[in-house]
């Protein structure tokens, strides 16, 4: 990270200001940014700021920032300043700034100084790391349960009753609020968030809490002769209590995805939230209150398995960490979706669900597709919607559709923008199918 000055300032004006306030004196008169080249901009990187700049001036070295991998932030308050705020990634208009300047920021400060700036910093860096937080617990639950589930119901024909389902997710959701006011380390660096990189380790913790409550299932169907052998419900709502005990202290790994769980204590409401629940479902199952009632030994065998799960998931999580910094498949991850210069390239997400819906139409017209209507004598008529419909027969749709999957340009693919897709094609459909 690296901080530089812009001024319309005379140069020996801006070196000594910089002087007093502690910044780089390397600052360069705006002679220096023409003509464009490579070494200029090199030149723009290293420099310690600019002076006696035009508006003109200012936008073009954040563009080359941007350019070359950075994520600018740029504060002004007057009109000269609202092209480049509006380039910047983070504009920060100061207070008292003019209107042009506010109207392009996307931050604006109604207290003196830069002080506020640090504030937003490291709030936001606090709302990041619980939104982590929530992502990555929310899909570590649910492969594991999608996955357990899918092993135990096709693999070994054991029934699972819809109520045990419902239990999981209006327990889990109700607990899950207090993610929102728990207690977080903001980052001394900016976050790098990855999709890729999230979605690796949700994927691994969430594979690894299946296999820890199916090796319980199979062991304990070879070693008890008891109701969980005979009895399908008694069967069942072990599997249910295995699993809500589990997923609600999994949390706790997925608060600190780099470190231990015990290196940060979470806040006093998460804590309670996560105990009522799973004694709400020891409870349940001590009385046999909804569901089936266990017996006290296998409720004890259940939270000392469960509570062994959370420190033996841990463990494996941070050995996984450890293989990704050392193997640098991690650094692997992390480049995925970028280019040489580190920025994100790719879709969004509007340009894939919209490519999804464009898919599954393709699938749908494949073969003949019926559809109903009303002539203008109000009868009930079908029309034969044959594959025509989409592969051609309209020169419109044809076109529509390469715009949404992309056309070629000298400076690479060009993919339809989100808004483009929004509205033309992804409405197209949801048109010929209401």
């Amino acid at each position: 990270m690296c901080c530089l000055t812009k001024t319309g300032d005379h140069l020996n004006i801006a070196k000594e200001t910089a002087k007093l306030i502690g910044m780089s004196t390397n600052i360069l008169p705006n002679t220096e940014l023409w003509p464009a080249s490579a070494m200029r901009d090199e030149m723009i990187e290293m420099a310690g700021g600019f002076a006696q700049v035009m508006p003109k001036d200012k936008q073009e070295v954040v563009a080359v920032l941007q350019k070359r991998g950075k994520i600018v932030g740029m504060t002004g308050d007057g009109v000269n300043d609202a092209p480049a705020l509006k380039q910047a990634q983070i504009g920060i208009a100061v207070q008292g700034a003019t209107d042009a300047a506010r109207g392009a920021s996307d931050i604006i400060l109604t207290e003196p100084g830069l002080t506020p700036i640090y504030t937003a910093v490291v709030e936001s860096r606090r709302i990041y790391q619980r939104l982590r937080s929530y992502v990555l617990y929310r899909l570590s639950a649910t492969v594991q349960i999608v996955s357990l589930l899918s092993i135990l119901v096709f693999g070994y024909d054991q029934s699972i009753a819809a109520i045990y389902i419902i239990l999981l997710a209006l327990l889990n959701d109700i607990t899950m609020i207090m993610v929102a006011y728990d207690n977080v380390k903001p980052s001394r660096y900016p976050e790098k968030p990855t999709v890729v990189g999230l979605l690796s380790l949700s994927v691994f913790l969430g594979l690894i809490m299946m296999l820890f409550s199916y090796m319980y299932y199979v062991i304990a169907s070879a070693v008890s002769t008891g109701d969980f052998a005979t009895d399908d419900d008694y069967r069942e709502t072990v599997i249910y209590v295995q699993i809500s005990l589990s997923i609600e202290m999994l949390i706790f790994n997925c608060r600190e995805p780099q470190e231990w769980f015990w290196s940060s204590n979470p806040c006093l409401g998460l804590t309670l939230s996560v105990i009522l629940a799973n004694l709400l479902v020891i409870i349940f199952a001590a009385t046999g209150t909804i569901i089936a009632q266990l017996s006290a030994l296998d409720i004890i065998i259940l939270c000392v398995y469960d509570i062994g799960v959370l420190f033996a998931v841990d463990a494996l999580k941070m050995t996984y960490q450890h293989w990704l910094k050392v193997s640098g498949f991690g650094s692997y991850l992390d480049q995925i979706g970028k280019d040489e210069t580190g920025s994100k390239v790719g879709v969004g997400g509007s340009y894939i669900c919209s490519l999804c819906c464009e898919f599954s139409r393709f699938i749908m017209c494949l073969g003949d597709r019926s559809d109903e209507g009303i002539d203008e004598n109000g009868n009930k008529i079908r029309r034969r919607r044959e594959r025509n419909d989409y592969l051609g027969a309209d020169s419109e749709n044809s076109s529509e559709s390469m715009s949404l999957l992309g056309t070629s340009s000298d400076d690479g693919v060009e993919l339809g923008s989100p808004d483009d897709t929004a509205d033309g094609s992804a409405s197209s459909i949801l048109e010929n199918y209401s």
